[in-house]
């Protein structure tokens, strides 16, 4: 339990369920309302504005200051309890000229608690141009197909102090090493004929940074807007950024230092490039039919500079050059036919512990040292996150008659699906797309889409690997609904506003070269509950 003694200052006072602190603790919980209930987060926030015109010219200001403080009295682990402050300040100034030539500078100056006292604070700036070319009376020409074009370029700083682990937890106070008391009796002293004494030790769990930094990404941007053929509205942004200072876990640590955890640090870098676009498309044909249309397209790639991994034994093992969330696989060679194939092959004991059997999958030795191991592990296909998202909204009105329908998809995107994985080990039920389809002693097909089956360490089957390499690629119909609105100077006779019928739907179809099972979900094994589609019908009353 954390609370504040007679100084003023926080203190931590530990309690082990059957003494009398924690009922009390319990008590006034119980008393005080749910825990949620205790939480307090306190905002402050002052900031003086400033912008004039004068003649063609038009300037603007902003000075900004705010601070919060997040407390959780009722946390009864300490690294939770203590309260998370931050603070800054961001300040901007503008200018534009007739509305032609625009500028704007901006900075951040922020404070964090993760940091030591001298890393704490961080400057951010960064700064924008533009430029409406069709303001210009030599771009006259232009005119009446392209009504109006904005052009910008902008470059800037960004800080990020939300550190997380290699598991995905949040990490605070980065600087300050952490020690726990291990789960596990040690022993200790001389075997008294009963055993020797025992108690729970302590361990090191992290090890704290004081040199810890800000992450940070630096960004470019060049993007044009335009109004263009009187319905049409298109924006292309292209951009690169090079992120640094990424809090990362350094994979390995000399075994002079006896460190039981490895620790992290600001040792990774990244860059990413890639564009975005968005086009619309609105028309009134007359006060009965109207259109509209909207597609969003993104294409980012990034790849790996630094990540503090140790040097690799084969080179083509390093994620330096990758992209982030590559995948990592053995390249497969057909079927092993029988146990004189597997002997005559090199072993791949290392991969189950077991020596495979016909039928099994055989595997390529890569580094040609006679052994298929970890080693022998290559990137293949596309990371597991889209290089390539898109989408289009489509919708009309006609009368009273209302539709509407919107597409979401991905592309270079790739993922392991092992569908025998989750079936086999638990004495399930295969899918029926495997029935018929996989290697039998009666049908030694090495063209099977399948390996063979079996009850018990299949793991040799179950290694990711280009067997099981998917193209995620989809497109969903995401949402469509088709609407009647009855007449409202009927309605306003009878006193109702307005009455609408109208069905729609979600996730109703999808289109995918992956057929097992939703490719959305990313699942390795189909072994979740899918991504459900919706139908409603409904009436929408307005009084």
């Amino acid at each position: 339990m954390i609370s504040k003694d007679e100084n003023g200052e926080y203190a931590y006072k530990d309690m082990e369920p059957n003494n009398a602190d924690y009922h009390d603790y319990l008590e006034r919980i119980i008393n005080d309302g749910d825990r949620v209930s205790m939480d307090r987060k306190t905002y402050l926030e002052a900031s003086l504005i400033y912008n004039r015109t004068f003649g063609s010219h038009a300037i603007g200001g902003l000075f900004l200051y705010n601070q919060s403080d997040q407390q959780f009295p009722t946390e009864t682990n300490l690294y939770k309890s203590v309260p998370m402050r931050t603070q800054g300040i961001t300040g901007r100034t503008s200018y534009s000229f007739i509305d032609k030539y625009f500028a704007e500078f901006n900075f951040g100056y922020n404070g964090s608690e993760n940091f030591m006292k001298g890393n704490r604070y961080g400057f951010f700036p960064a700064f924008a141009i533009g430029w409406v070319p069709t303001k210009e009376s030599f771009m006259d020409f232009l005119k009446p197909e392209i009504e109006y074009m904005k052009i910008r370029v902008s470059h800037g700083m960004v800080g990020n102090d939300n550190l997380y682990d290699s598991s995905g937890n949040r990490q605070r106070f980065v600087y300050m090493t952490r020690v726990e008391q291990i789960s596990s009796n040690v022993g200790f002293g001389t075997n008294n004929g009963y055993g020797y004494g025992s108690g729970k030790g302590i361990n090191f769990t992290y090890y704290g940074n004081p040199k810890a930094l800000w992450e940070k990404a630096v960004k470019s941007d060049i993007g044009i807007e335009v109004n263009f053929l009187k319905d049409f509205n298109l924006q292309l942004d292209f951009f690169r950024e090079r992120r640094s200072n990424i809090w990362t876990q350094v994979a390995k640590t000399p075994d002079i230092f006896g460190f039981s955890v490895n620790p992290y640090d600001n040792v990774g870098e990244m860059k990413n490039k890639g564009f975005d676009g968005f086009l619309e498309y609105i028309k009134s044909v007359n006060k009965d039919l109207s259109f509209n249309a909207k597609a969003t397209f993104s294409f980012a790639r990034n790849t790996i500079l630094a990540n503090g991994e140790e040097t690799k034994k084969y080179a083509y093992q390093s994620q330096i050059g990758q992209p982030y969330n590559s995948l990592l696989g053995y390249v497969t060679d057909g079927y092993f036919i029988d146990d004189a194939h597997v002997a005559a092959s090199p072993s791949q004991r290392a991969i189950a512990g077991t020596d495979p059997g016909a039928g099994d999958i055989k595997y390529k030795d890569i580094n040609n040292d006679g052994v298929i191991d970890e080693f022998d592990r290559v990137f293949m296909g596309y990371p597991s996150i889209p290089e390539v998202t898109y989408g289009l909204g489509l919708g009309t009105v006609y009368k009273g008659f209302d539709f509407s329908v919107l597409f979401q998809g991905a592309d270079r995107v790739s993922f392991f699906a092992v569908p025998i994985t989750f079936e086999m080990e638990n004495r399930g039920n295969i899918y029926t797309f495997i029935e018929g389809n996989y290697w039998t002693e009666e049908n030694p097909d090495l063209r099977a889409k399948f390996p063979r089956l079996g009850i018990g360490n299949q793991k040799n089957n179950y290694a990711e690997s280009d067997k099981w390499l998917q193209n995620e690629r989809y497109i969903r119909l995401k949402q469509a609904e088709l609407g009647y609105s009855l007449p409202s100077e009927k309605m306003k006779n009878w006193g109702i506003g307005s009455v609408r019928f109208y069905t729609n739907g979600v996730n109703l179809f999808t289109w995918s070269p992956f057929k097992w099972w939703d490719a959305e979900s990313k699942n390795k094994t189909g072994a979740y509950y899918p991504i459900q589609m919706i139908v409603n019908l409904g009436v929408e009353v307005k009084f």
